[in-house]
Order: C-alpha cells, then sequence, then structure tokens
C-alpha cells in the first residue's frame, strides 16, 4: 500500500496518512520497503500482538536507551536511516539517525555498509567474526 492509494480511502491529508504508518511501522505491524520512489508499506505476517520485547543485544550501561532501541531493531535485521527514523520516537531526521548509527558503529557494535549506486548506508549488527 502507498499514502497515495490510502488517501481516498481514508479521505484524510498525507501527513496524517504518513504519521498513522509511521505508527504501525514502530508496533512491528508494517514493513516499509523505501527502494521505490513511492514508499511501499506492507503488512508485517509475522507480527503477533502480544511479542515481548527481546532484550538489548551486548547491553552495557554506556548505552543509553536511544542506543539500546537502535540495537533492538537491529535485533531484527539491517536498517537504513528511514527505517530507524519511522521507528525510533527519539530519532526524527536523517542527520539524527546517522549521528546514533555513528556512536554504534564507533563503540564496535555495528557496520556500516554502502552498495554500489545507492546513497543509502545500511546499518547492521557486527557479528563475532568482523
Amino acid at each position: 500500500m502507498t499514502t497515495i492509494r490510502l488517501q481516498p480511502v481514508l479521505k484524510t491529508e498525507p501527513e496524517e496518512i504518513k504519521s498513522l504508518l509511521n505508527d504501525l511501522i514502530r508496533r512491528n505491524m508494517l514493513v516499509p520497503d523505501y527502494s521505490k520512489p513511492q514508499y511501499e508499506y506492507h503488512i508485517n505476517l509475522e507480527f503477533h500482538p502480544m511479542q515481548p520485547e527481546k532484550p538489548a543485544v551486548r547491553a552495557s550501561a554506556s548505552l543509553s536507551e536511544t542506543d539500546e532501541e537502535l540495537l533492538r531493531l537491529l535485533q531484527k535485521g539491517p536498517v537504513v536511516n528511514q527505517d530507524i527514523i519511522a521507528r525510533v520516537d527519539s530519532i526524527n531526521t536523517v542527520a539524527g539517525a546517522s549521528k546514533a548509527m555513528q556512536r554504534l558503529v564507533d563503540k564496535g557494535l555495528v557496520t556500516k555498509e554502502r552498495k554500489t549506486g545507492s546513497r543509502a548506508n545500511t546499518y547492521r549488527l557486527k557479528d563475532a567474526a568482523d
């Protein structure tokens, strides 16, 4: 689904639809696909309403609540800045997402990759073998 398809159905403004979609992404009910010019959203078929939260990876007293939240997000798989903005309440800009992820890269918890021809960085948890 896209915001353009939802607008006539919901009869509301695109910004309000975007806010609703971001809320569903934060709840892990929707999975965003930022690879196309018009963002698409897919229903998360693995969603379970009463999923217990997984403990943070390599939790440490030196990590902030935001860093812990980012690590929990990364446990689900690689992310790009738009995923972080959509799913982490305390981060709402690309610059903020980049800065937060760089903290985790500097601590050796996360790796940063950029695919050839892409402008977006992809972040993933660092493997023990890395």
